[in-house]
């Protein structure tokens, strides 16, 4: 028989319990936040139940945001189009995990109460 590799789907949780500390600073973090908050995030494409696209308005100009599950290692990963990712973790990247938190937990209650209302035989 052969192994069945489970794959890993993007959830609220896993975005939330993500230690953005331990990859930004709290600036960076902060900024983030304010980034969400202001609505700069306008556009999230899922490509699959593993990976989302972002777009986030910066300051100067828009920038994509990758956000995805390692499918060998179940880890999630960010990747940005501004300069200051090529080294560091950004705050639109923090911006976008926010926003794709927020859209995946009303994605998840959605699909639960679709599951509940269904009716029974029974």
């Amino acid at each position: 028989m052969d192994a069945v590799q489970l794959m890993s789907i993007l959830t609220s949780k896993a975005i939330k319990d993500f230690p953005f500390a331990y990859y930004a600073d709290a600036k960076t973090i902060q900024r983030g936040r304010v980034y969400f908050k202001e609505g700069r995030v306008w556009n999230i494409d899922m490509h699959g139940n593993s990976r989302a696209i972002c777009d986030v308005e910066g300051s100067n100009g828009d920038y994509t945001v990758e956000v995805g599950i390692n499918q060998k290692t179940g880890q999630l990963y960010f990747e940005c189009d501004c300069p200051y990712a090529e080294n560091y973790f950004c705050k639109h990247m923090v911006a976008a995990a926010l926003e794709l938190s927020e859209y995946l937990k009303n994605e998840e209650e959605t699909n639960e109460t679709k599951t509940t209302t269904r009716t029974s035989k029974w």
